[in-house]
């Protein structure tokens, strides 16, 4: 149970990787049902998304708002496995499609709002979390 800088970066890293494999199969398969080009669409906006909200989280890492431990657990829990379980629920109900789109345009929610945080920050002070 001994931790280091480098594995928690490894953590992270394979955590991300893992999430974006899970992405593409919910993409392909929703593809795959429907026959709609629209999810090759919504995969490039979902990864556009994925990439610019690890900008945006290693630019909050950089500044001083990470200060705060509750912020950190807070931004863990936010951006866990727990979806997983919105997944299988979704999955049972037929309704994937719809975790999809929101998932290619939450990425892009999620990147602006942490954006618009870090620099309230920067500009106002301490924000409360």
């Amino acid at each position: 149970m001994v931790e280091s800088e480098a594995g928690k970066k490894l953590d992270v890293l394979t955590d991300n990787i893992v999430h974006i494999a899970i992405f593409i199969g919910l993409m392909t398969g929703c593809y795959r049902a429907s026959h709609s080009s629209a999810y090759f669409y919504l995969l490039a906006i979902l990864l556009a998304g994925f990439a610019v909200s690890a900008i945006t989280v290693n630019r909050a890492f950089e500044s001083d708002w990470r200060a705060s431990a509750e912020v950190d657990r807070r931004g863990e829990r936010a951006t866990g496995r727990d979806f997983a379980y919105l997944v299988l629920v979704l999955a049972l109900l037929n309704w994937l499609p719809v975790f999809a789109w929101g998932a290619a345009f939450g990425s892009w929610i999620f990147a602006f709002s942490l954006w618009w945080l870090t620099n309230h920050r920067r500009t106002h002070g301490a924000v409360r979390v």
